[in-house]
């Protein structure tokens, strides 16, 4: 009787075996991004101001790494590792990018890193998406602090062109018009 268990446990493996085979390889290239705390909080104004929300920050870096594997991008990636059989316009194209879309995976590791990662069918294709991935997440970082540094920038800028403007009308009329002191 164990024999026949044998048996029948030795046809299971070898079928198993056999199905494993032909299913196409998959390879995942992971890499871990690391987003420092302070990275959005702007130097100057953020001492002035005083502290910020940490949950804030982990929101807006959640909105721009989402923002940053938007459609187009993901469209243009699966084009050039040819991804897609069907046709932009086609209606089974969708489901194409969207399969496309679920083998790229990032998540929040705690603290300041994410991890990402990409599926391919050789490792080679794996590493070049991720590569990719990555690139187009650190970009959209950079523009979105590049956008918060520069407003900061005019806002200063426009303080000071204020203040500017008060000091001179300030020191006229201490001055009088024909350039003597005011007496009070």
């Amino acid at each position: 009787h164990w024999l026949r268990s044998a048996g029948v446990i030795v046809g299971c493996t070898a079928l198993a075996i056999g199905v494993a085979a032909l299913l196409p390889k998959k390879y995942t290239s992971t890499a871990v991004l690391n987003i420092q705390g302070a990275y959005f909080q702007i130097p100057l104004v953020s001492d002035l101001v005083g502290g910020s929300d940490v949950m804030e920050h982990r929101s807006l870096r959640e909105s721009i790494l989402r923002m940053s594997l938007n459609d187009e991008f993901l469209e243009a990636l699966g084009r050039k590792h040819g991804k897609f059989k069907y046709a932009s316009e086609a209606p089974e194209h969708g489901l194409e990018l969207e399969s496309f879309a679920d083998s790229i995976l990032y998540y929040d590791m705690g603290g300041n890193n994410y991890h990402v990662s990409a599926v391919g069918k050789t490792p080679q294709e794996a590493f070049e998406i991720n590569s990719a991935v990555i690139e187009r997440m650190v970009d959209e970082l950079l523009s979105v602090r590049s956008g918060k540094l520069n407003r900061a920038k005019e806002a200063l800028q426009s303080k000071l062109d204020a203040l500017r403007i008060e000091l001179a009308r300030s020191t006229r009329q201490q001055t009088g018009s024909d350039g003597s002191p005011s007496v009070a």
